[in-house]
């Protein structure tokens, strides 16, 4: 199955702007990124079940990550993957409804 462009471009961008801006998020980036993907394939799903998925699987995965040595606050990372989602959720939401509002342009 072919993942939706915005999936794609999460791919790449993610990990890197995670890595960035959140201390640890190198070690954490990668798991952000599957949490989502994850969470996208679960059937007949609503927003906010796929977004309490994700944030599930980033919470037990950064408390393992601390578990093993990577300083990083578990909770903080939690919350700072529930901000790159409603962000990215937000971003996916305009686009959409700018497509939407596009009137079509005419071919000759």
């Amino acid at each position: 199955m072919a993942l939706p462009k915005w999936l794609q471009i999460l791919e790449l961008v993610g990990p890197i702007a995670i890595a960035a801006t959140v201390p640890g998020g190198q070690i954490i980036a990668p798991l952000i990124v599957t949490a989502i993907k994850s969470a996208e394939q679960l059937p007949g799903a609503d927003g906010p079940t796929k977004r309490a998925h994700a944030l599930e699987i980033v919470n037990s995965g950064a408390h393992v990550a601390a578990q093993l040595g990577a300083k990083l606050n578990a909770d903080e990372v939690t919350a700072t993957a529930g901000a790159a989602i409603d962000t990215t959720v937000g971003v996916i939401n305009i686009i959409n409804k700018a497509k939407a509002e596009t009137p079509a342009v005419p071919t000759a």
